[in-house]
């Protein structure tokens, strides 16, 4: 009699319940709709964007066209070759003053033999005139 009165318990619990959870199958099924049609709202315009992107650059391409052919100049405007060869050569000669004025700065010029290394065997000077 118990086993029987539990089943009958259990029973009477389930068909008290039902009724919460057909609700809340309800409620997550029409979720799961607004949901769909979320997406496919969100796919239709990502199609909607990728086709106008697609036309967008088929027109951009479709409106370029040459009217006519461009004019070649006669003679360059760059590189001016006389101008570069100026400024090669200046730059040359100033590079080398400087440089020699920077050796004759830097290096200790021998004025008597008293600066002469000690293997040097001749010790005549130059006569200043």
């Amino acid at each position: 009699k118990s086993g029987a009165l539990a089943s009958a318990n259990a029973s009477m619990m389930g068909q008290a319940r039902a009724p919460a959870i057909l609700e809340e199958a309800s409620q997550l099924e029409n979720r799961a709709n607004a949901m769909r049609d979320q997406l496919k709202s969100v796919s239709d315009d990502l199609l909607k964007a990728q086709s106008s992107l697609r036309m967008a650059h088929e027109q951009r391409a479709a409106r370029l066209s040459l009217v006519e052919p461009p004019d070649l100049p006669d003679e360059p405007n760059w590189p001016n070759r006389p101008l570069i060869i100026a400024a090669g050569a200046l730059s040359g000669l100033a590079l080398g003053f400087f440089l020699a004025m920077i050796v004759e700065l830097i290096g200790r010029p021998l004025r008597s033999p008293v600066g002469c290394p000690r293997r040097v065997t001749s010790t005549r000077t130059v006569p200043r005139s």
